[in-house]
This record gives structure tokens, C-alpha cells and sequence, in this order.
């Protein structure tokens, strides 16, 4: 990258010498030397470069530092066996008692060639414990730079207005896309409803069985 800084800079630094170049000449000089033909030559070379090297700094820096992926939902959702199914062990703790994630857990694997980093975070949800609502928050900001958010809902039962508002901020602000879980259970019609609303891509998934898992992959 400094390479290609030192070539831009260089262009930029011809530029500039054609640009004082031309306050030393007359008007009816210019039309001979074309000062204007010149200039904007080597900017739109310029241009061309910059735009080349932001539209390939982003797969780089994924190949280079991997894809963080959030995982992020209400409690018991099913973030955490989502987690270990696809790891393929057991990384985080899963049990029927919600709020068990508290914290954030950073787990990577390697898939065609890309390293894959995911973050199971807290549930969101109200509560009144300092340690669980401090967990949520950080849930947030990882969820803000992240890469990819995957939005885990409890297709089962029927979603709160205050995880509408709380998922529709998270699927505005970047890539995204939805998980519907417990797919081998009944779907709550007003979920089933929201769901249908979202312009995002919706999966049906069971993270017990596996069922969606390729397709999620």
C-alpha cells in the first residue's frame, strides 16, 4: 500500500507543477502548451488509481484479518448453539435459562479461505441486573462494527415492539440478515407478519437439529 501512496503522491506532485506552470504563460500561450488536456489527464489517472485501491482494500482486509459476524438477538433465541453448531464444538455455554451469555464470546474458523470470526453476544432484552445490562450494551457496539449482523428471533413466540425498534437500528446500519429459529416449532403469526415486512434475506433455521445450516453457510 505505501507503494502505491508514493506513485499517487508523485502524480498529485506533477499536477501541482503543471497547475504553476500555467500561471507563468499568457492566455494565447496556453492554447499551444494545452495546461487544461494535461491536468485533467493526470487527475482522472489519479481518480482511476484511488477508486481501483478502495474497491479491493475491503476483500483484502478480510483475507488479511477475517470476517467478524455478530450474532446477535433476544434471550434464547438460540445464539449460542448457532454458535457451536457451526463451529462444530462446544464453545458456548447453552442452557434454558435466559441470560445466560452475559458477555461476548469471539470464536474463529477458517472456510474457503477466509477466516471467520463470530461473536455471540448478550440477549437483548429489559432487565435490571447491572451485569446483564452491561452486557447487552457491549452486544450493541460489537454489533456496530461488525462486518455481517445476523439477527437471531424466536419465530415461536411472538416478537416485542421494543425488539422491533432495537433490530430495526441494527438492520439499518449494515449487512445484515435474519434467522428465523426454532423452524421445527409453530411460527407466532405476528412474528411469522414482521418477519415478511423485512427487506433483508430471512433464513428458517434449527440450530438443534441443523436444519438451514448449509444454506446459512
Amino acid at each position: 500500500l505505501s507503494g502505491v501512496m508514493l506513485d499517487i503522491e508523485q502524480r498529485l506532485v506533477e499536477v501541482c507543477a503543471w497547475v504553476e506552470a500555467s500561471f507563468d504563460f499568457l492566455d494565447e500561450e496556453q492554447r499551444d502548451l494545452d495546461f487544461g488536456v494535461q491536468i485533467q489527464g493526470s487527475l482522472n489517472a489519479v481518480l482511476a488509481q484511488v477508486t481501483n485501491v478502495l474497491s479491493t482494500i475491503d476483500s483484502t482486509a478480510y483475507l488479511r484479518e477475517g470476517v467478524r459476524i455478530a450474532l446477535v438477538g433476544s434471550v434464547n433465541a438460540g445464539k449460542s448453539t448457532l454458535l457451536n453448531r457451526l463451529l462444530g464444538k462446544e464453545r458456548a455455554l447453552v442452557s434454558e435459562q435466559a441470560g445466560t451469555t452475559r458477555d461476548t464470546i469471539e470464536a474463529s474458523m477458517s472456510r474457503q479461505g477466509y477466516t471467520w470470526t463470530f461473536i455471540d453476544t448478550a440477549g437483548i432484552r429489559s432487565t435490571d441486573d447491572a451485569i446483564e445490562r452491561a452486557g447487552i450494551e457491549r452486544s450493541y457496539r460489537e454489533a456496530k462494527t461488525a462486518d455481517l449482523i445476523i439477527v437471531l428471533i424466536d419465530q415461536s413466540r411472538e416478537i416485542t415492539a421494543e425488539e422491533m425498534v432495537a433490530y430495526a437500528t441494527l438492520l439499518a446500519s449494515k449487512s445484515s440478515l435474519i434467522l428465523a429459529t426454532k423452524a421445527d416449532l409453530v411460527p407466532h403469526p405476528q412474528t411469522k407478519l414482521w418477519l415478511s415486512q423485512q427487506s433483508c434475506s430471512v433464513y428458517g433455521i434449527c440450530a438443534v437439529s441443523g436444519e438451514g445450516v448449509a444454506s446459512l453457510q
